[in-house]
């Protein structure tokens, strides 16, 4: 199992390290026995349900130690915020902008901001 970085939003753990008064440094690598934990348990799971269970243990793990963390609803929603930047653009036919925002509930006109963004990266060559 491969985690991508475009899963998962790490900006909104980064908060984390500014916190002076709580041990860091251990909670980091309570984290990280969690994640080895978890790495038992997603054998099968598909990638997006993989990735949520290990954030939601690490971020348990975090919170349990006093560090201010995302909840597990906002962990959700950006993963499928983040599914969505990734897999609409490949859906994209040119033509279907309202199929794609249905699907995904959002409106046309953020469908054409994400494929706007998506072609004027694909100019600049990222």
């Amino acid at each position: 199992m491969a985690m991508h970085g475009d899963m998962i939003d790490w900006r909104q753990l980064r908060h984390i390290a500014d916190q002076d008064s709580l041990d860091v440094p251990y909670s980091l690598r309570a984290a990280s026995s969690a994640v080895e934990q978890a790495l038992e348990r997603i054998e099968g799971m598909p990638p997006d349900q993989a990735a949520l269970l290990i954030v939601a243990l690490v971020t348990d793990v975090l919170a349990s130690r006093g560090h201010r963390v995302p909840s597990a609803i906002q962990l959700d929603e950006l993963i499928e915020r983040n599914r969505m930047m990734r897999c609409l653009p490949a859906e994209f036919d040119g033509r279907n902008y309202q199929e794609l925002a249905r699907r995904y509930g959002v409106s046309t006109r953020s469908v054409r901001r994400i494929i706007d963004r998506r072609r004027l990266a694909a100019r600049k060559g990222h």
